[in-house]
């Protein structure tokens, strides 16, 4: 039996380049892991494209400044989202990368504190240091969530700056 070229099949493997159709044009993101817990990370590439891409290597060039955990398997069954290709992962891009984790007050979503997480333990803070607030956020956000997150130009500190940092001890 033949393999499925990326843009056949229906369940994503790590590496699959995912596009996703926005209102203001076609943005783009890398399936890099896959946590049992959390399910599948995807992290969005920097841009957005009038129309869809043929030619990827503009877009596997830019930055991915937001990552996120997502029912990717489920956008994809959905036709939300569509796999085009697949890019393998280098040497360093295997390893999950560690995340942040607000811990809200419910009704103003402000950060109480915070937590890091590996992947396996979670080590927790009264607030979070600037080092760490490009770290992807530890959540599983919606389709519609994501699509207003890329067509916002968010990345990983824009959750801080919603949340706040937490306590931060007097100094």
């Amino acid at each position: 039996m033949a393999k499925k070229k990326p843009s056949e099949r229906k369940r994503p493997q790590i590496g699959d380049v995912i596009e996703i159709p926005t209102p203001e044009g076609i943005a783009y993101a890398w399936y890099t892991h896959k946590n049992e817990k959390w399910g599948e990370f995807i992290q969005i590439f920097k841009g957005l494209y009038p129309e869809p891409q043929s030619d990827l290597s503009n877009v596997l060039c830019q930055p991915l400044p937001y990552g996120t955990f997502y029912d990717l398997t489920w956008s994809i069954k959905q036709t939300e989202v569509r796999i085009v290709e697949n890019v393998p992962l280098t040497e360093e891009q295997v390893k999950l990368p560690l995340f942040k984790k607000a811990n809200c007050e419910l009704r103003s979503w402000k950060a109480l504190s915070w937590s890091l997480w590996d992947g396996k333990d979670y080590q927790n803070l009264d607030y979070l240091a600037p080092e760490y607030y490009d770290l992807p956020c530890l959540e599983i956000p919606s389709y519609l969530a994501i699509v207003e997150h890329i067509v916002q130009g968010w990345t990983n500190a824009d959750f801080v700056k919603r949340s706040g940092i937490g306590k931060k001890p007097d100094t």
